[in-house]
């Protein structure tokens, strides 16, 4: 199983889009078993999959990370309006809601979720990490399981710094000075500004990535319809930038060059 982890801590960015677009196109597009695991107290990719306080069965990730629960016994059906399975493979996830904040204030080890993953690493393909826009145990849990770190920027002129200084801290995290973060431009609109005015291909521990996610009215009209773009607007521009996107990180994933 590959861990891939959407970090940002800079609200606005589009950090869950990516995360939900990501996962549900592993699974329906490439025909891959998927973890999706929400680790932001707020709960939005939980609800974006219709899971909401009336659906979570126990309390998700709060009682993994302190050590209650088991990944198997955390994972919450899906409604009805979609399939828990795509080409015979599994697609589940792991909700979060406000007593996620009760984690992060009990003093959790930094290892527990990666310790946790462990034992459903043969089950999946995939885990697909959504992070809340902080430092916090819980985020520090994901960013030190994962195999790799995607961040969705902003083409402005505030992105660089926050990048390199995020980039820093996940490698303080993982006490690796060579792991790099993968960014991606997202919200993108033609402009006098290229992508490359953000940031070279290569930079002080940041890759980034070709892909970019340009901007679309639909991807805010399919977070309020709680369906992937995938489903909900295939035709879209983001939808297709998204599966870009998604094969590119596969491609990292697995040390394939894509162009």
């Amino acid at each position: 199983m590959k861990t891939l982890a959407f970090a940002a801590f800079k609200g606005g960015v589009g950090k869950t889009s990516a995360a939900v677009n990501v996962a549900w196109l592993l699974s329906a597009v490439h025909g891959k078993s998927v973890l999706v695991i929400d680790c932001d107290a707020q709960g939005n990719t939980s609800k974006m999959f219709g899971i909401r306080d009336g659906y979570i069965l126990s309390s998700g990730l709060t009682s993994v990370l302190t050590g209650k629960a088991t990944i198997q016994s955390v994972l919450n059906i899906l409604p009805s309006n979609y399939s828990s399975e795509h080409h015979g493979r599994r697609f589940e996830i792991i909700p979060a809601d406000m007593r996620l904040i009760a984690a992060d204030r009990s003093h959790i080890k930094y290892t527990v979720l990666s310790d946790a993953l462990n034992a459903v690493r043969e089950t999946y393909d995939y885990c697909v990490i959504d992070c809340a826009p902080q430092f916090i145990p819980s985020v520090i849990n994901a960013l030190t399981a994962a195999d790799e770190v995607f961040v969705p920027i902003l083409h402005d002129s505030f992105a660089l710094g926050s990048l390199l200084d995020m980039a820093h801290q996940i490698r303080n995290i993982r006490k690796n000075e060579h792991f790099h973060v993968n960014a991606f431009v997202n919200q993108y609109t033609k402009s006098r500004l290229s992508r490359d005015t953000i940031l070279p291909n290569e930079h002080d521990g940041v890759h980034m990535m070709g892909a970019t996610i340009r901007r679309t009215v639909k991807v805010s009209e399919s977070t309020f319809a709680g369906k992937p773009l995938e489903l909900f607007s295939p035709r879209c521009t983001a939808a297709q930038d998204y599966r870009t996107l998604t094969t590119e990180i596969l491609g990292i994933l697995w040390g394939v060059n894509n162009g």
